[in-house]
Order: structure tokens, then C-alpha cells, then sequence
């Protein structure tokens, strides 16, 4: 084997540092490149500009509605849940009692049966 010859972990830092400066002298040179548009060049990206900010906007506007409306159909569905459990809770014997009479049952029921 040829003493001579780098390690392979030196010619990895070897090849790495050549592109490194070799791209890197390129992204330099296109970046002091002077930027000449054409007039027409610049209308154009100045009205397709214009229209996706327009764009934005409309989305921006559609979503702001649709949360809006989101917001109101959640607040009728709980108000329907809300009337729901009302009407259920109607149903039930027990929930017709006054709260005293209730209250007193509870208490009797857990004289009779305490926890264990």
C-alpha cells in the first residue's frame, strides 16, 4: 500500500473544500451579477404580485367567514344539545321532585348503605 497516498477521511475533507469553494465562488459571482430587467419583465412580476396579495386576501376573507360560521353552528348545536338533555331529564321521575325531597333521599339512602 502507497504510504503516500491520504487517508480516506482526508481526501473526503479534500474533495469536500474544492466544491465548497467552487460553489461558493459561483453563488458569489451570480449574486455581483447585475440584475437588469426588462420593463416588461418588472410589470409582470409586479402584477402577478398584485394578484396572489388579491388571492390572499379573497382566501383570507373566505376563511374568516367560514370560522364565523363554524363559530354559530357550534353555538346552535350546543343550545340544541342543551334543550335535548332538558327535555330528556324531564322524562326522568326523579328529576320532577323538589330539590329538599331529594336531597333527603340521598341522604336516607346513604345512612341505609354507606359506602364501603
Amino acid at each position: 500500500m502507497d504510504s503516500d497516498a491520504p487517508e480516506p477521511e482526508m481526501r473526503s475533507d479534500c474533495s469536500n473544500n474544492f466544491w465548497k469553494g467552487l460553489s461558493d465562488s459561483q453563488i458569489d459571482r451570480i449574486c455581483r451579477a447585475p440584475q437588469q430587467y426588462s420593463s416588461a419583465t418588472i410589470s409582470s412580476i409586479e402584477a402577478l404580485d398584485k394578484e396572489k396579495e388579491a388571492l390572499q386576501n379573497a382566501l383570507n376573507s373566505v376563511l374568516n367567514t367560514l370560522r364565523k360560521r363554524q363559530a354559530a353552528a357550534e353555538r346552535e348545536t350546543a343550545q340544541a344539545i342543551a334543550a335535548i338533555h332538558h327535555r330528556r331529564n324531564a322524562l326522568i321521575p326523579m328529576a320532577r321532585l323538589p330539590p329538599e325531597i331529594l336531597a333527603r333521599i340521598l341522604v336516607l339512602h346513604a345512612q341505609m348503605e354507606p359506602p364501603d
